[in-house]
C-alpha cells in the first residue's frame, strides 16, 4: 500500500500538470457567464490531495483568513515581496532561513526524490492542525467543516452515496455566500476505496480544497494548495505554513519521511506513518512551487526557493 502511495506522488505532477493547464483559464470565467463545467483533477490516491487552480481576483471581504485591496488579495503568510524573486530572479536568496541544507547538514531541500524513515511524529502534528487559526480534526465530518466557515454550511448537503452512484456530481452553488463547491472530474478508486476532490471557491479564487472519502463520508484531507496560483485558506501545523521555509519547519519537526522533487510543479517535503494498529496513515505536506502567477505583476515568476506555499494534510483510514 506505501509503494502504491510513493507512486501516485511520483506521477501526480504530470498529469496535474497536463489536464489542469488546459482548463484553468476557463475557470476564471466559469460562473460569470452562467457555465458549468468540471475541471480535471489528477489521479492521487492518499499521499497527497490535490487542489484546483485559483484564479486570483477582487473580493470585498472574505471570512477566510484573507482579504483583498484592489486585485491582489492579501493573503495570510504571503509577502509577495519575499515569495518572488523578481522577472529574472534577482532577489533569489540561498542563505539563512532560505538555506538548500539544514545547519546541521542532515537534510538537503534539493534532492530529486530521497526517502528518510517514516515519520511518527507525524500523529502529534497533526492534533495541531489549523485551519484560519481555527484546530481542525481529520478526519472530520461535513457538518464540521462550518467551524472553519459558517458560509460552508451548503457543503453539508452532498450525498456521497449518489455521487458514487452518478460516478461524480455537479457543482453546487450557494447564491447567499457566493461560494461553489465542486470542480470534482470523476471518483478515484482503490480496490474498496473511493474519494473525490472537491474545491470550495468563488469565481476569483479558490478558498479551500477537500479530500472526501465517500465510502466513510468524511473529510479525510485539506489542502491550500492552487496549481501555480494562492487559495485562500491558511493551513498551519503547530504554527507553520505558508510563508515559512524548508529549515523553519525542519527546526520544529526534525526530518521528513521524504523530499521530493515534483518537475515541473516544485519541491514537496512529507511526513508520513502508518500506523498498522489503526489502520490509518497520517499524511502532512509542505510545497514550495518552482513558479507561480504574481498577484501583483499578473504574470507567472519565479518563486523564493525553500519557502512553502501550500500545506496538504490528510488522514486515510484503510
Amino acid at each position: 500500500m506505501y509503494e502504491l502511495e510513493i507512486q501516485k506522488l511520483r506521477t501526480k505532477g504530470v498529469e496535474t500538470n497536463n489536464m489542469v493547464e488546459m482548463k484553468k483559464s476557463a475557470q476564471c470565467t466559469r460562473k460569470k457567464a452562467g457555465v458549468k463545467k468540471k475541471t480535471a483533477l489528477a489521479l492521487f490516491l492518499s499521499v497527497c490531495m490535490l487542489s484546483m487552480s485559483g484564479c486570483i481576483g477582487s473580493t470585498d471581504s472574505s471570512s477566510d483568513g484573507s482579504s483583498t485591496t484592489g486585485e491582489v488579495p492579501v493573503l495570510a503568510g504571503v509577502d509577495y515581496d519575499e515569495m518572488f524573486t523578481g522577472p529574472n530572479g534577482e532577489r533569489q536568496k540561498t542563505d539563512g532561513k532560505y538555506a538548500t541544507v539544514t545547519k546541521d547538514g542532515l537534510v538537503r531541500w534539493d534532492q530529486e526524490n530521497k526517502q528518510y524513515e517514516q515519520t511518527p511524529q507525524v500523529m502529534e502534528m497533526m492534533k495541531k492542525v489549523t485551519v484560519n487559526g481555527i484546530p481542525v480534526s481529520l478526519p472530520m465530518q461535513f457538518e464540521d467543516i462550518t467551524k472553519i466557515n459558517p458560509d460552508y454550511k451548503k457543503l453539508t448537503s452532498i450525498d456521497c452515496k449518489k455521487i458514487i452512484k452518478d460516478g461524480g456530481m455537479e457543482d453546487i452553488e450557494d447564491k447567499k455566500t457566493g461560494y461553489y463547491f465542486g470542480n470534482v472530474m470523476r471518483i478515484d478508486e482503490y480496490k474498496e476505496d473511493k474519494n473525490i476532490f472537491l474545491s470550495i471557491y468563488t469565481p476569483s479564487i479558490t478558498t479551500l480544497v477537500l479530500d472526501i472519502d465517500l465510502v466513510r463520508e468524511h473529510i479525510q484531507g485539506l489542502s491550500n494548495e492552487g496549481f501555480r496560483s494562492f487559495c485562500q485558506s491558511d493551513i498551519r501545523v503547530d504554527g507553520i505554513g505558508r510563508g515559512n521555509t524548508f529549515n523553519e519547519m525542519y527546526e520544529k519537526f526534525g526530518i521528513p519521511e521524504s523530499v521530493y522533487d515534483d518537475g515541473s510543479i516544485g519541491m514537496r517535503i512529507i511526513y508520513y506513518y502508518e500506523n498498522k494498529e489503526e489502520n490509518k496513515s497520517y499524511i502532512i505536506m509542505f510545497i514550495n512551487n518552482q513558479s507561480m502567477k504574481n498577484p501583483k505583476s499578473g504574470k507567472e515568476e519565479e518563486v523564493q526557493k525553500n519557502i512553502i506555499q501550500s500545506v496538504d494534510v490528510t488522514v486515510m483510514e484503510k
